[in-house]
């Protein structure tokens, strides 16, 4: 790295620091992204590619012969932070994750080696410090406002990153120029040293879920390996074993994977490529090839199709609009009432006469709709699809099975009868005419009977006459009137 004079004399010892680690560091990706520092294109620069290192991009492109370096995402995937030397001075950027709104946040002493808090609001640091002319740890907002000083040591503090939960930080404290592993809260308390040995150890991450940390070491092999404990120190494991420098381990979203950073197989110890591997060693693969790419860091947030469950529905026919659970969804990522659930593709549709309308979805994840299905409906199926925030879906069949309307025919009936046989008469009965219709909402013409039927003879005195409306669903209806005579 090319320094002023005086910018050399200041970090001289922050230099060394990164030496020790490989070489100058970078952090970070976007969703699902690994982001590191490349020289492909023969100055410092930061690039983004995929896990499986496919379609690399490059996001910076500053003409100063050292310019941009250590980048690290926020866990949205929307931001990274980064170190750039582009002013002559070194200092913190934030842009974001396409490379855009470059940003600078720092102007004064030597900043570097910074990162996001989990929810991206705090970004911590190291910063070269005078007198001392030692680095320590800082935290500032993500807008390079507030800034707080956590440690203070005669010796250098280094390489911080926040755990999972946001409440802890990471850091190496160079004694004597020998890194060993420390833990503290975010207000600089409770520093807790986690490793003890003679060798250099450090540019430490924690795990996704805060359990373990994987960490550079020179403890069994002076060159440097990658090395995972627990978050407290204990049940140190070695993960890799090679005569040639390994480094900068940084776990994937789901910390089933490991990134990290070697210069096996390099015709220069100087050029370095970004490696994967899981979490137990296995199933190594190189995803870069290229002049010397350092300092990967695995970040974003992880994001898997949602799920649905669809339930099947009965409906009967002309029974009004009737709101049903329709189907549960989940997603390991979104907030289930975030997700977007549609049906055949639209906010509502209609199928053989049923309709599917006013689809919602409730923090529980139950999708709930209107359905309603006219007379004529027959059985019918419909695609829901559940949507993400990263535009992943899945989809499910619901099948509405259309009963028989329930609603009885209506009649009409004549008002009681009242006849009088003519006078002196000695017949015993009268031959009585009326009319009784019914209506049917789904029937045209409902079968209509009359016991006795209009026409017959009614005794003297009074009969009820009793009528029936049967409509084409069976639905049966009841009623009566009196003939007196």
């Amino acid at each position: 790295m090319k320094l002023q004079p005086t910018t050399r004399n200041k970090f001289s010892i922050v230099l060394l620091l990164v030496a020790v680690f490989l070489t100058v560091p970078l952090i970070c990706a976007a969703q699902e992204k690994i982001v590191f520092r490349s020289n492909r294109d023969l100055t410092s620069e930061i690039y983004i590619m995929n896990p499986d290192g496919t379609n690399q991009m490059r996001l910076t492109n500053d003409p100063a012969t050292v310019s941009d370096d250590e980048p690290s995402i926020s866990r949205d995937g929307s931001k990274i932070v980064f170190t750039s030397f582009r002013n002559d001075r070194i200092d913190i950027y934030t842009m974001n994750s396409d490379g855009s709104n470059q940003t600078q946040l720092t102007a004064a002493s030597v900043n570097s080696q910074s990162s996001f808090s989990p929810d991206g609001s705090k970004i911590v640091y190291a910063s070269f410090v005078s007198p001392s002319s030692t680095t320590e740890i800082f935290i500032m907002n993500a807008d390079g406002s507030n800034k707080i000083r956590l440690t203070n040591n005669s010796s250098n503090d280094a390489f911080p990153s926040f755990s999972p939960d946001g409440n802890r930080i990471v850091f190496t404290n160079f004694d004597d120029g020998n890194g060993e592993i420390y833990v503290m809260n975010t207000d600089g308390a409770n520093q807790t040293r986690l490793t003890n040995n003679s060798a250099t150890e450090g540019k430490a991450k924690f795990s996704p879920d805060g359990s373990r940390i994987a960490f550079s070491s020179g403890r069994d092999d002076v060159n440097g390996e990658i090395y995972l404990m627990n978050s407290d120190g204990t049940n140190v494991v070695r993960l890799t074993n090679h005569p040639r420098k390994d480094g900068e381990p940084t776990f994937n979203p789901d910390g089933s994977k490991i990134a990290f950073t070697s210069n096996r197989n390099q015709i220069s110890t100087d050029y370095f490529q970004v490696y994967v591997m899981n979490l137990d060693g296995s199933n190594l693969t190189q995803l870069t090839d290229s002049l010397s790419n350092q300092s990967p860091s695995w970040g974003g947030v992880s994001n898997t199709a949602p799920a649905i469950t669809a339930f099947g529905v009965s409906r009967a026919r002309d029974a009004g609009v009737s709101n049903s659970l329709i189907a549960t969804v989940n997603d390991a990522e979104d907030a289930e009432n975030t997700l977007s659930v549609t049906v055949n593709g639209l906010p509502g549709a209609t199928v053989n006469g049923v309709t599917v309308s006013n689809i919602a979805v409730d923090s529980s994840g139950n999708v709930t709709a209107n359905i309603e299905a006219t007379c004529g409906a027959t059985d019918a199926s419909f695609t829901l699809r559940v949507t993400d925030g990263g535009a992943l879906f899945s989809e499910a069949t619901l099948l509405v099975t259309v009963t028989a309307e329930t609603g009885l025919p209506v009649i009409t009936l004549p008002s009681n009868i009242v006849t009088n046989l003519p006078l002196n008469s000695t017949d015993t009965g009268k031959v009585v005419n009326f009319t009784v219709s019914a209506t049917d909402n789904c029937d045209a013409n409902p079968t209509v009977s009359a016991v006795p039927a209009s026409g017959s003879t009614f005794a003297v005195g009074t009969t009820t006459v009793n009528v029936t409306a049967t409509d084409a669903s069976g639905n049966v209806a009841t009623g009566s009137f009196t003939v007196t005579v």
